[in-house]
């Protein structure tokens, strides 16, 4: 994808070079006795080469397996490659081993003690309920289950 968009860029970057002095008219083909064999002089004539170089250069690099692209991309982003160079080691030079830090599982094991502690006092206090202590907390239930039928209700109507 890079390279794709290197090559979409590339006329415009070869437009940042200077115009040659005298513009030669231009044919839709050269003939044979106007072809030059021998290499380029000037800077103004090796424009024309710079596309050809560069898309030659990316078509090589592309069936090499990219070697240049990853250079470039590494040097841009250095911590990629440490990255990937202390693979192996569960500690990189970005940690500071001195900072203590957070025991994620003892937290969760934590959290799920004491929720499993409240609902046991639930089911314990559920267990030892008198009939008085039922009726209330039924009649709650219901009185609870009322009011959000009316909010519906209220809801439904002002649509």
């Amino acid at each position: 994808m890079k390279w794709f968009l290197l090559l979409l860029l590339l006329p415009y970057c070869t437009s940042f070079l200077p115009p040659p002095p005298s513009a030669p008219s231009r044919r839709s083909s050269p003939s044979l006795s106007e072809l030059r064999l021998s290499p380029p002089t000037s800077l103004n004539e090796l424009r024309q080469y710079v596309p050809l170089i560069v898309c030659t250069g990316v078509i090589i690099d592309i069936l090499a397996g990219q070697p240049l692209l990853k250079l470039i991309t590494s040097s841009i982003n250095p911590s990629n490659l440490e990255n990937e160079n202390n693979a192996s080691s569960k500690t990189s030079k970005y940690v500071d081993p001195s900072i203590p830090r957070i025991d994620v599982d003892s937290i969760t094991k934590q959290a799920l003690d004491q929720a499993e502690g409240i609902k046991g006092m639930k089911e314990w206090y559920d267990a030892r309920k008198g009939s008085k202590e039922i009726v209330v907390d039924k009649k709650a239930e219901i009185e609870r289950q009322i009011e959000e039928f009316d909010r519906r209700q209220k809801e439904r109507e002002k649509k």
